[in-house]
């Protein structure tokens, strides 16, 4: 007999002791351009970490739509490192793209991905510069910030309208 309506369920699964990194080169690319990324796996052991080594890694990269356009499978090094390179072919939709990676040891599989986009690049026209602040800021306290705006010709931009945003960030 319960006191309550429902069953209690205590449900526990360990932690995938596979974990992956991945990078690419830069993060913004042209359609036609290169792509290079590298992959290390580690294997999270009771003294610490230790290097996946021999292991197939298959990636794969897909378009803005979903749409795969690249897959290979590559092994691990003996150092648990694979890198790759793929060409973003020409007349793909521009936007954000993802690459995909996953790696088992036939237990465990673990995945991974990073995005990065591509766009058209358009020189710009004009370059701004900006004067080093006269004092240090100080957080939620306005700051005014001269500079100038010219065109690569030499000529000023006038009226230009200005638009900006401060974004605040913690690194580890």
């Amino acid at each position: 007999f319960s006191y309550w309506n429902n069953n209690q369920y205590l449900n526990y699964s360990s932690p995938n002791p596979i974990t992956l990194f991945i990078e690419t080169d830069r993060p913004i690319y042209r359609p036609g351009h290169k792509v290079e990324a590298k992959i290390v796996a580690v294997w999270r052991t009771p003294q610490g970490f230790r290097t996946l080594r021999k292991q197939p890694v298959t990636f794969s990269a897909s378009d803005p739509n979903g749409k795969e356009f690249f897959t290979q499978d590559v092994d691990l090094s003996e150092f648990g490192s694979a890198s790759v390179d793929f060409e973003i072919p020409q007349g793909r939709l521009l936007g954000g793209y993802t690459l995909n990676a996953g790696c088992g040891d036939g237990r465990f599989h673990q995945t991974t991905s990073v995005h990065f986009s591509v766009e058209e690049y358009k020189r710009p026209e004009f370059e701004i510069a900006l004067k080093p602040a006269a004092e240090a800021w100080k957080y939620d306290e306005p700051v005014e910030i001269e500079g100038q705006a010219t065109y690569y010709f030499g000529g000023p931009v006038p009226d230009a309208p200005v638009k900006y945003r401060i974004k605040r960030q913690i690194y580890i």
